[in-house]
């Protein structure tokens, strides 16, 4: 599961618009509620849906009195920042773009000649 996707969804149900760009949010119409819901986003809840999910598709667990466990295999926390104006991001741009190419996972990316996708270029920022 994909929380950007996750909080998308919310979004859409709220009929708040957004515009993404790949995995990354480009623009939110109302960002106080859009925090909100993604604060709202745990692994309760989570499970809840999975647990519906497991009663629909395999009734006999719950008659023999068994349950499931649910895991987490991989889980990846971001911190996504949205700036008001592009002109609030000029004074941290060549920062930003510095520290994520001399970072270990930067070196990789050059190392392997892949293309850098979740980096968003947007040239009225550049």
């Amino acid at each position: 599961m994909n929380g950007h996707n996750l909080l998308a969804y919310k979004l859409r149900k709220k009929r708040i618009t957004y515009h993404m760009h790949d995995n990354a949010f480009l623009d939110i119409s109302d960002v106080e509620t859009a925090q909100k819901l993604s604060d709202r986003s745990n692994s309760e809840g989570l499970h809840k849906i999975l647990d519906a999910f497991a009663k629909r598709d395999c009734p006999i667990a719950e008659t023999l009195g068994l349950g499931y466990t649910w895991t987490v295999q991989q889980i990846e926390c971001a911190t996504d920042i949205m700036f008001k104006q592009a002109c609030d991001l000029d004074p941290l741009y060549d920062e930003i773009i510095r520290t994520y190419f001399t970072t270990a996972y930067g070196k990789e990316v050059i190392a392997a000649g892949l293309t850098v996708r979740n980096l968003v270029f947007i040239p009225a920022l550049a």
